[in-house]
């Protein structure tokens, strides 16, 4: 295999070459040509199934091997923080020898994952593993020129940073006393087996932003079912286990009474804000062995833990088992706090899961912040894994924008960043159902309305995905329902709401009858998108009005058994008799029991059954 470069042309085994020489050769980095990185990641694509798949194989011994290891690392920067760190960390305890481009090449592939260099300050401060690196003859300055080649943009270098809270703290101060309860719990369980217990992610984050949150997640550096079981040992409940991710939940309700004798200071909280449960993960690394897919899990400590994360302002961490709390920040996320902006780690973060770009759009409208401008191309280029996704996990995501302050908002971003369409193409957010779409699910619902669930799905969201989909052709909505796997039952639920839609200029020169039977079968969600649509024309509102409060519910006194004493023989005149009988009550021809009767009888001598 050959590759035509600006120097000549290689084979693959003198490319190693090529690429130590761009490296050592040269004050700065050159752009390579498109062309040539195109042709670099093709070859790379071919000889993927030959990488090693652990940095314990002997391939260093292989110069073949080993440069194909580097090429890969060089030209697809970002595809393993995780193997070129854990490499290092591997090659650090073996004491290896190292050259200074390896090291070198290495040092990208920690970098570039993130985009900037928040994890070398990481690892620097954790692991010693860039002082190893640059030991070894790294060169800094060749990982940022690669970065500036690759046209990633120039960012400082914020350090790995820490700090502690005093009790007197602002942020402490915000945190619910049954918070409090349930931490001194975890701390002191956790103590026992000498481990360490951080509150991480939306909690922190939301405290440094003087924000309420009702999340309560606890990362324990080391094992969190050892923990659940000492708390289970020592206050009761009952713990539930999830062993492949080391994860815990105690279920607390049983535990309550030993709890609160135990923290006496906490008898006078409201037990009703206490959550049934309390959710402990042990601090881990973690790979995706399948774009879209659940990731593999390792335990690791809380600054790889903090790495994994999809977004900077979610990694930071709050230490609560000692005193003073002590704070870190391994990937910037106070200075994105402060910038207000939404930022990914590492470029591969929407291809390992793509459902984070929903979230994305989440965070930036749930907090007023801006999705950062090289976040936003990553995004562009991970929508197109979204098809690798499961229509339960889109459905659940978009679920959670519906649940948002500005659902409007929120559906009209993705939209602008063509989420809606990698969904299904050719599905898009309608402005013009904007005002109907944040009433359906925000405002108060009107006396006398109640809109069960269907099938698991809140009424008020699946009326609002119904929102969206009437102004669409039946190709589309089909192509939507079985997306995001709408049950038999709601796709029924679509169809007779559009089948009504389609008539709907026909409705208002209905009997009260026929009216009621083609609304009869809607549940009360599509009843209430109706109340919605409809609210602007007063005709109808005033016929879907009576249809919810009087005719749907007409009753008859007539029945099988009076039917059976006249001697009318069981059969399908019996449904027949029954739906005239209430079509006359509902368009008012029967106002009486006595009126009802003379009407059965009229109807069945006209069917032979004389005087019946």
């Amino acid at each position: 295999m050959r590759i035509i470069v600006p120097q000549g042309t290689v084979d693959f085994d003198s490319l190693g070459a090529l690429v130590g020489g761009f490296v050592l050769e040269n004050d700065t980095l050159p752009v390579m040509p498109e062309a040539f990185t195109r042709e670099c990641k093709a070859l790379v694509a071919v000889y993927w199934h030959k990488l090693p798949l652990s940095p314990r194989e002997r391939w260093w011994d292989d110069d073949k091997q080993r440069w194909r290891v580097l090429l890969w690392q060089r030209m697809t920067p970002g595809v393993d923080f995780l193997q070129s760190l854990q490499m290092t960390k591997w090659l650090q305890a073996e004491n290896r020898p190292l050259d200074g481009l390896f090291a070198s090449l290495l040092l990208l592939g920690i970098f570039a994952s993130t985009n900037h260099l928040d994890s070398f300050s990481m690892v620097d401060e954790v692991h010693g593993a860039v002082d190893f690196l640059v030991k070894k003859g790294a060169d800094e300055g060749f990982v940022q020129h690669w970065l500036q080649a690759q046209g990633e943009q120039a960012r400082p270098l914020p350090r790995f940073v820490s700090g502690s809270l005093s009790d007197e703290d602002a942020s402490l101060a915000q945190i619910p006393r049954w918070q409090s309860l349930l931490m001194e719990a975890v701390c002191q369980a956790a103590r026992d087996g000498g481990a360490a217990v951080y509150l991480a992610g939306g909690m922190v984050r939301d405290l440094f932003l003087s924000r309420p949150s009702h999340d309560l997640d606890f990362i324990i550096d080391g094992e969190a079912i050892p923990v659940a079981k000492q708390l289970q040992h020592t206050f009761g409940g009952r713990c539930v286990f999830h062993r492949p991710f080391g994860t815990a939940r105690w279920e607390i309700h049983e535990a309550l009474p030993h709890l609160l004798a135990a923290f006496p200071q906490f008898a006078d909280i409201d037990q009703n804000d206490l959550p049934e449960s309390v959710d402990m993960i042990s601090a881990r690394t973690e790979w995706y062995p399948k774009v879209g897919r659940l990731p593999q899990v390792r335990l690791d400590g809380i600054e790889l833990d903090m790495q994994r994360r999809d977004f900077s302002i979610n990694t930071l961490a709050l230490r609560v088992d000692v005193h003073p709390c002590q704070w870190m920040d391994v990937c910037g996320g106070r200075q994105d706090l402060a910038a207000g902006i939404i930022r990914a780690l590492h470029p591969r973060s929407f291809v390992d899961d793509p459902t984070r770009l929903f979230r994305a759009v989440r965070y930036e409208q749930r907090l007023g912040f801006s999705i950062e401008v090289e976040t936003l191309r990553w995004m562009a280029n991970g929508k197109v894994m979204l098809p690798m996704v499961s229509g339960d996990r889109i459905r659940h995501e978009l679920n959670l924008l519906m649940a948002e302050g500005q659902p409007a908002a929120a559906f009209r971003r993705l939209d602008s960043l063509g989420l809606l369409a990698a969904v299904v193409p050719g599905w898009g957010w309608q402005e013009r159902r904007a005002v109907l779409f944040a009433a359906l699910l925000q405002n108060p619902l009107p006396a006398g309305w109640q809109i069960p669930d269907i099938n698991h799905l809140s009424g008020r969201e699946f009326g609002a995905y119904a929102l969206l989909l009437v102004d669409y052709p039946s190709s589309i909505i089909w192509a939507v329902s079985e997306r995001l796997l709408f049950s038999a039952e709601q796709q029924r639920q679509l169809w007779l709401l559009l089948d009504v839609l389609a008539k709907q200029e026909n409705l208002r020169w209905l009997s009260a009858s026929k009216f009621t039977a083609a609304l009869e079968g809607l549940h009360e969600s599509m009843l209430y998108v109706l109340h919605h649509l409809w609210q602007d024309d007063a005709e109808l509102s005033e016929k879907l009005a009576a249809f919810r409060k009087i005719w749907r519910w007409q009753a008859l006194h007539i029945d099988g058994h009076q039917l059976r004493q006249r001697g009318v023989a069981a059969g399908p005149l019996y449904g027949e008799l029954f739906k005239a009988v209430r079509a006359a009550w509902i368009d008012g021809e029967i106002t009486s029991e006595q009126e009802e009767a003379g009407f059965v009888d009229a109807w069945l001598q006209q069917r032979g059954y004389g005087d019946g």
